[in-house]
């Protein structure tokens, strides 16, 4: 083999390398961004719950004396009802609208 075809595997080897080192590099920072946006995404969606729990606090009278099964019982009889369930379809369609 001569010297120049030797000189071009060795440049080669290094490019190889190098470029080995740059994919492990972005796959890192790809790794890094996903681990990110799940944080943004899972906190987005704790505000939300917060919010409704704040929210439903505001329309129950003495929630805090309410156990879970209770609440569950007047949200489940409340979002039951046909006008309550046509108003959260009109609303949700209007909204869904929207963000398209």
């Amino acid at each position: 083999m001569s010297r120049d075809a030797k000189s071009q595997i060795n440049e080669l080897s290094s490019e190889q390398e190098a470029n080995a080192k740059k994919l492990r590099m972005y796959q890192d920072k790809v790794k890094a961004l996903e681990a990110k946006e799940e944080l943004l995404t899972k906190k987005g969606r704790n505000k939300f719950i917060f919010s409704l729990g704040l929210k439903a606090e505001k329309c129950i009278p003495d929630a805090e004396y309410l156990t879970d099964e209770e609440l569950r019982i007047i949200f489940n009889y409340a979002f039951d009802m046909p006008e309550v369930k046509k108003l959260i379809a009109r609303f949700s369609a209007e909204n869904r609208e929207l963000r398209k």
